[in-house]
This record gives C-alpha cells, structure tokens and sequence, in this order.
C-alpha cells in the first residue's frame, strides 16, 4: 500500500510540474500521436495557450486535434464545387452563361474526379503487383487520360479552340489551387479554434 501511495504521489508531482511547465510556456512539445508527427503551440496567442492548456489538462489529446482536422476534408474539397464555379464565371464572362451553368459543370468535374481517382487508385494498386515498368505505365497512362478528359470536356462545354482552352485550364488551375487553399485554411482554422474555445 505504501508502494502505491508513492507511485500516486509521485505521478501527481510529475503531472503538476508539467502542468506548470505548459503554462509557463518551458514545457517541450506536446507528445507526437500515433504515426509520428508532432504538434507544437504557439504560447504567444491566446488560441495556442488555449490548445496547450487543454492538452496539458487532459480534455483534448493531440491526436484528437488531427482526428478533426481530417474530418473536415471532404467539407473543404464540397466547398471547391462552387468556388470552381465561380471562376468558371470568372473566367468566361463573355460567353453569357449563367452561374448555375458553371456550377452544374463544376459539379460535374468534381464528381467525375472523384469516382476516376477511386477506381483508378484501386487499379494502380493492382498495377503495383506487377513490374516496375507496368507500374509507371499505368500511372503516366491514367494522369494523362484524366488530362485529355478535363480538356474534353471543356472543349465540349465552352466551345472554345484548342488553345483557348489550354490556357483557360492553366489560369483556372492556378486561382482554384489558391482558392481552395484558402478555404481549407479558413475550415481549419475555424476547426482548431472550435477545439480551443468549446
């Protein structure tokens, strides 16, 4: 028993010094979850004091932090279907569609990419039984056919001459990357403080 109350005794001193040493901003970094990467607060804002102090007390594992964070992907990749669009009208403001248009045919794309990349994922891991060589053909093979349909496919929409085209899908690559970057940003954000603040 009296083994037992020095285990206790000294876990409690252990976790009280490092409790203090959180809050004092000396501490190391909080203990990297499953998978190896680590997660360090900024002590200085008022939203990493609040994360640390919420993994310092137990309410909130570093883990979990990167679990929600996760989860809101598909919210973040949702949310490009009518950023997408809007570039689309952007970028074709004098071909008189309407915003609708462009959201159905961003709708459509975004559909399409996701269905292409979760049967060809399956067939790239298949394609990885056998040589090298049949591994890199398949991969070279289904990311130029996913180019040749993209542009196809805007051919067949905007009606537009080739050229046209491939420099409308390089201008729009580059906004919708920036966009979608900021959006993911703004989720994440929201996300992180939701967790510090809830």
């Amino acid at each position: 028993a009296a083994a037992e109350n020095s285990d206790s005794e000294i876990d409690r001193a252990t976790i009280a010094r490092l409790v203090t040493a959180v809050r004092a901003g000396t501490a190391p970094a909080v203990p990297a979850p499953p998978g190896g990467t680590k997660i360090t607060f900024d002590r200085d804002s008022a939203l990493g004091r609040a994360l640390a102090d919420k993994v310092a007390a137990g309410e909130l594992a570093a883990s979990a932090i990167l679990d929600e964070v996760e989860r809101r992907v598909p919210t973040a990749l949702f949310l490009g279907v009518p950023v997408l669009a809007l570039l689309l009208k952007l970028f074709s403001l004098r071909s008189g569609r309407y915003y609708i248009e462009h959201l159905i045919f961003s709708l459509h794309l975004h559909t399409w990419l996701f269905l292409a990349l979760m049967v060809g994922d399956g067939w790239l891991k298949l394609a990885a039984f056998g040589p090298r060589w049949l591994e890199l053909l398949s991969v070279a093979a289904f990311g130029l056919w996913m180019l040749w349909y993209v542009f196809a496919a805007f051919r067949a929409v905007y009606r537009e001459s080739a050229a046209r085209i491939v420099a409308k899908l390089l201008g729009l690559a580059f906004a919708y990357a920036i966009a979608l970057l900021g959006v993911i940003s703004l989720i994440f954000g929201w996300t992180i403080a939701w967790l510090a603040w809830e």
